[in-house]
């Protein structure tokens, strides 16, 4: 009876250490897919015809700061690059660091 019970023991381990085993790729393969979907839908922002509302959406920018970002555009024509974003008051360093992966000049 005892070696019964060990040996359906043992048999539902394997089992469990087999799905276990599987699960470890398929679970990183999926991770990787949902990275790739995600770069994908990942849309970029172009600070040079964005609206107030558009402009709003970024981290770190309200509304006056959105206002700033197009009187500046308005004044001074299209912007050339991304950096020169920092020319707007109220843009600094960190700002446009923690948006420049979300915005393009075209």
């Amino acid at each position: 009876m005892k070696i019964k019970v060990i040996t359906s023991i043992s048999i539902m381990i394997m089992v469990l250490c087999m799905i276990g085993g599987m699960a470890g790729p398929a679970a990183a393969e999926q991770k990787a897919l949902k990275s790739e979907v995600k770069q994908e839908t990942h849309k970029t922002i172009n600070i040079n015809s964005a609206s107030i509302k558009e402009l709003s959406a970024l981290f770190g920018i309200g509304k006056k700061k959105a206002e700033a970002i197009i009187a500046y555009r308005t004044k001074n024509g299209k912007f050339r690059n991304v950096a020169e974003l920092s020319k707007v008051e109220g843009i600094g360093k960190k700002t446009l660091s923690n948006i420049r992966k979300d915005i393009v000049v075209e």
